[in-house]
């Protein structure tokens, strides 16, 4: 029995020392390392919204549905922005686009009993069934023109002197004013209802990209972006069209207003627009020009009048 138990254990060995030779030993579990968990990595900057093949047919299949719905076959597509891939231009069409029809129709709240049944009652205006009617038509093209009806809001509707109107909206998405040209849709219209120009440089999938824009990072303080300023030059097209070099050469001449949100066109080769988020500055005191200074790395986006 002695012996039995002496050759197992003389086996268990040689087994051992085997399977260390050949790097095949037990795996050995480790505690947690001492440098803790791995640190979260800061957040992309600046946000980059790149064109989407799915988000342009999104946009063309809201096209061609409402103009089929209105009896238009075989519509050519509109012009679309880059990046964006929201709407440039109308293209020739073989019958005009128009808004829906909303009626102005008599609006009646009946009372308790016959005396005060009429009492409240009013008239849908004009200036209410057009703003209806330029609501559904941009609900109804909302993927054309990257919007959401939540962040759009109607500023103004004018007289042109063609004899047309022009509704202006502003997108409003982000935490912070959008600048640059973007977030505006613009609709031209006749009294009988025809669309005459769309266009819109809004900004799609925008809840996504406030998210993403709304992660901490370290930025400068408008303090920071003013004193940044200081003896930095930048390129600006005066009104004539021509390119000029100014050097700003006191902070004190440096006013920061607000922090917004300014896309930037990225070049390359694919369309894409950089996100980023910037100090609004006023340079100057008479001939004031505003420029833009990047929130997070203190670089000169963009300078004008």
């Amino acid at each position: 029995m002695r012996t039995n138990k002496r050759s197992e254990r003389i086996l268990a060995l040689y087994l051992l020392l085997a399977a260390l030779a050949t790097g095949c030993a037990p795996a050995v579990t480790r505690g947690p390392s001492a440098e803790g968990p791995p640190r979260a990595s800061a957040p992309d900057y600046p946000v980059v919204l790149a064109e989407s093949e799915d988000r342009r047919k999104s946009a063309l299949d809201a096209w061609a549905s409402v103009t089929r719905a209105q009896g238009i076959e075989n519509a050519l597509a509109p012009q679309l922005q880059p990046a964006t891939v929201t709407v440039r231009s109308l293209p020739p069409l073989a019958a005009p686009l128009r808004l829906p029809s909303v009626v102005v129709a008599e609006v009646n709240r009946t009372g308790r009993g016959k005396k005060d049944a009429t009492e409240t009652s009013g008239v849908l205006t004009e200036e209410e069934a057009t703003r209806e009617s330029l609501r559904r038509f941009l609900l109804s093209l909302a993927p054309l023109l990257g919007v959401e009806a939540e962040y759009v809001s109607l500023v103004s509707i004018k007289d042109e002197q063609t004899g047309a109107k022009r509704a202006t909206y502003e997108q409003k998405p982000f935490f912070q004013p959008l600048r640059g040209g973007y977030g505006r849709i613009e609709i031209a219209f006749t009294d009988d209802r025809r669309v005459t120009a769309l266009t819109s440089t809004a900004i799609p999938d925008a809840g996504r990209l406030r998210t993403l824009l709304a992660l901490p990072r370290e930025r400068l303080t408008p303090q920071q972006a003013a004193a940044s300023l200081s003896g930095t030059s930048y390129i600006y097209t005066d009104a004539a069209g021509v390119q000029q070099r100014r050097t700003i050469g006191d902070a004190n001449l440096v006013s920061i207003r607000e922090l917004v949100v300014l896309p930037v066109e990225r070049t390359g080769d694919a369309p894409a627009l950089e996100l980023h988020l910037a100090w609004e500055a006023a340079v100057g005191n008479e001939s004031s020009q505003i420029v833009y200074v990047d929130a997070v790395t203190g670089e000169i986006l963009r300078a004008g009048i």
